[in-house]
């Protein structure tokens, strides 16, 4: 009996040990699975790019066209940015900026970029994965798109106005569904070649949209311009040219003229004694204004030290006599005209007294 109650404990005390360690290697193994995956799992998600994940990819679309190129045989995420920032610098004439490539949420990649000479630009890239610092340029053969909002040629437009009270304009009106953009652009072609004054655009929120070109120079100053309601419009006016100001000299210089012509010629023909073409809108601007006359002739080589005579306003002869203006006799005084009344003389009046001598804007 004893014996038999041995056998059975003994029996007993094996199986728990037995149990005791397979117990023991189950958990070693389920703590090493545990371990290893969690790793591998943590491998794959930082590997594995979410496609829906928006902290994943380039920071700016890729440029996929032809024109722009980099200077690699290959192509990965540093050479195509840097073909990117070429397209975007030299062609579309934006700020050149940081590019990156991401994934999982981490920037892996990156490059900055500066314009190198007229067609091309250097790239300098910074692998945050390895600490490399790749090198790269890329040029562009396309030419510069123009700027959509740019002002035609010739012209200064001033994006925050929309009318200019007291200036004379002729109006067009018409309508379209694309927006103010479209209307600017179709105002802009309208009076294209047709407007050497220049025009103002104003466009409501229905689609509908006025555009006018200006009668003569705008000499209203542009303070006094009314402001937009916030949509697109402008009020556009000839750029400035450089101005030369001329007094009519016969004989080449500022000294009296004793023999043959003595005066008496137009800015149209002064200007195109030198070259260039009268600006009617600079001698607009004079109306009115003695200091801007003083200034005119100061450019001209001419010190009005005894001011601006108004002689030709006493029976609005001003127009006539070809004012502004310095009589022959007195330009080595030198005594100065000016005068309004009625107005200043426009570019190709010629002076009643042939001994007057214009100061004529030129360009």
């Amino acid at each position: 009996m004893k014996a038999f109650t041995f056998a059975i404990f003994l029996t007993f005390a094996v199986a728990l040990a037995a149990a005791s360690e397979n117990a023991e290697i189950d958990d070693a193994l389920l703590s090493h699975l545990d371990t290893t995956d969690t790793e591998d799992v943590s491998v794959d998600l930082e590997d594995d790019v979410d496609a829906s994940d928006q902290s994943s990819g380039y920071s700016s679309p890729l440029y996929t066209g032809s024109c722009c190129k980099h200077n690699a045989r290959w192509d990965d995420q540093f050479t195509l940015m840097c073909k990117t920032c070429a397209y975007d610098t030299i062609v579309a004439g934006k700020s050149t900026k940081k590019y990156s490539w991401s994934s999982g949420g981490k920037v892996k990649y990156e490059i900055t970029c500066a314009k190198s000479g007229s067609a091309g630009v250097s790239c300098a890239g910074k692998n945050n994965d390895n600490g490399g610092r790749p090198r790269y340029s890329a040029t562009c053969t396309c030419k510069p798109k123009p700027k959509a909002d740019a002002d035609p040629s010739g012209f200064k437009c001033n994006k925050k106005k929309r009318f200019v009270p007291g200036a004379g304009y002729s109006q067009w009106s018409s309508y379209t569904n694309k927006g103010g953009e479209a209307g600017r652009a179709l105002c802009r072609d309208h009076f294209k070649g047709k407007a050497p004054n220049g025009w103002w655009y104003q466009y409501y929120s229905n689609g509908h949209f006025n555009c006018a070109k200006f009668n003569s120079p705008v000499t209203v100053s542009e303070s006094k311009w009314e402001n937009t309601h916030g949509r697109p419009e402008e009020v556009c006016v000839p750029s400035a040219p450089a101005i030369t100001w001329k007094v009519d000299s016969p004989n080449g210089s500022l000294k009296v003229a004793r023999s043959g012509r003595r005066g008496g010629w137009s800015c149209d023909q002064v200007c195109q004694g030198i070259g260039k073409k009268c600006q009617a809108n600079e001698l607009a601007m004079l109306k009115g204004n003695d200091s801007k006359v003083k200034a005119a002739y100061a450019a001209a080589g001419v010190s009005c030290r005894h001011g601006i005579k108004h002689d030709c306003e006493r029976g609005n002869n001003c127009v006539r006599w070809g004012a502004p203006y310095i009589h022959n006799s007195h330009i080595e005084v030198p005594l100065c005209w000016g005068g309004s009344k009625p107005n200043v003389a426009p570019c190709n009046q010629r002076p009643v007294d042939a001994q007057h001598r214009r100061l004529c804007p030129c360009a």
